[in-house]
């Protein structure tokens, strides 16, 4: 928000209370929508005083806090006779000061569906001329332990990842280690169901510096770095990764790009980067096991007698049943992508329509999903050319498609 433009003289504040917790798991990308609709109202309504961002804990609990989120103002404010209904579809302030802004309470409806879906509340009060305070509260998971398949050696100081460990007989054989980097829990949910029942530690982590962390601490067979991903992307990742390692005199460790990107300049400087090599979004679970196989270096095996696992020969089955679940929660996304690309649209945010067309052209693919791939592809050159007119179309496109593919949600809807 601080390299937008805003009216001067209208500071943001932003404060957190010392007894929120800093590890936390959660949805960072829906947060991060709820956060800039609600912040970009409130600058947009506030011709003089301050915008005002507070985090608190609104329900103290060791295992899963209840977080409060109070974004408030000291704009035009709501007439209580719309309050009732500020975060109905398609709702805006009837007032002569609304219009002059454009329409106040717009984008506020898609907050209120990524609140519910996030398990949330979100509240409102105002006082025309006065100001507004949007309330949220959402509760989180506080991560306070590493998992027990960690050696305490490799324990980092602030652990920030999840960890499946899927060797089956763990006296027999080192699992494979493997590091996924992607701020997508989706592309994470697909990972762990290709490995799993073979003998594979996998540990996700969703940001730069989080994997940073964890290759400092852990020396991995293989580490999967996403080349886009919000704050430190995966290219800033692997040139510090690499530069720690030349510094502490350690080999390199194998580090595979994940991109949707087909232009050979992307890869270009993902190798320029320090990157070993890369594979492309989608994926697909033989090419994902093929390039474990070609590029994990394993280690010999130690004095306890103890066997390197090895990639398995033969092409395990997917659970069906876990398949057609991640199959509904792909579309159940989908569903929500559109209402937060209509608000991108609306609020010029090309950033996070970006964002969603590159998530959405990246996994698409490995659920047979060949058209929604492609609205997606279409949707991320949209945001690179501003061009509002396109991902109206693509956003009427995908609402379509979805209506083929996910009919029960639509009528639900």
């Amino acid at each position: 928000m601080e390299l937008r433009p805003r009216k001067p003289g209208v500071p943001l504040h932003i404060e957190s209370a010392p007894d929120v917790p800093t590890l936390l798991e959660g949805d960072g990308f829906r947060l991060q929508q709820i956060l800039l609709n609600l912040i970009g109202n409130a600058l947009k309504f506030t011709e003089q005083g301050s915008v005002r961002l507070a985090l608190s804990v609104a329900h103290p609990d060791p295992c899963r806090p209840l977080l409060q989120f109070t974004v408030s103002d000291t704009g035009i404010g709501i007439p209580a006779s719309q309050l009732d209904h500020i975060f109905d579809r398609f709702t805006q302030v009837d007032s002569g000061d609304a219009r002059q802004y454009g329409g106040a309470g717009l984008g506020l409806s898609i907050c209120k569906q990524l609140v519910t879906m996030l398990s949330g509340t979100i509240e409102v009060t105002s006082e025309p001329g006065r100001g507004s305070t949007f309330t949220v509260r959402l509760p989180f998971s506080v991560i306070t332990a590493l998992p027990e398949t960690l050696a305490p050696s490799d324990r980092p100081e602030s652990p920030a990842a999840d960890t499946i460990s899927t060797s089956s007989d763990p006296q027999t054989m080192t699992p494979v280690s493997i590091l996924l980097v992607d701020d997508s829990p989706e592309t994470g949910q697909l990972v762990t169901l290709y490995l799993k029942h073979l003998p594979y530690r996998l540990d996700l982590v969703s940001s730069g510096p989080a994997a940073i962390q964890r290759c400092q601490a852990h020396r991995y067979d293989i580490v999967f770095l996403d080349l886009q991903m919000p704050g430190m992307d995966g290219y800033t990742t692997a040139i510090a990764i690499r530069a720690w390692e030349k510094k502490q005199g350690l080999a390199p460790m194998p580090i595979l790009a994940l991109t949707a990107d087909v232009l050979n300049a992307a890869w270009e400087r993902s190798l320029d980067a320090g990157c070993t090599g890369f594979i492309g979004k989608p994926f697909s679970q033989a090419s994902l096991l093929e390039t474990i196989s070609h590029y994990a270096h394993l280690p010999a095996a130690p004095p306890d007698g103890t066997q390197p696992a090895t990639v398995s020969p033969s092409l395990p089955l997917l659970d069906e049943q876990d398949l057609q679940r991640l199959r509904e929660k792909f579309l159940h996304n989908r569903w929500l992508d559109l209402e937060t690309v209509a608000s991108a649209a609306h609020a010029s945010d090309w950033t996070a329509i970006q964002t969603i067309g590159h998530r959405m052209k990246g996994l698409a693919g490995s659920y047979g999903y060949t058209e929604i791939g492609e609205i997606g592809a279409a949707l991320e050159d949209a945001a690179h050319r501003q061009d509002l007119d396109c991902v109206a179309a693509n956003i009427q496109a995908l609402t379509q498609i979805l209506r083929q593919l996910d009919p029960a949600h639509d009528r639900a809807a």
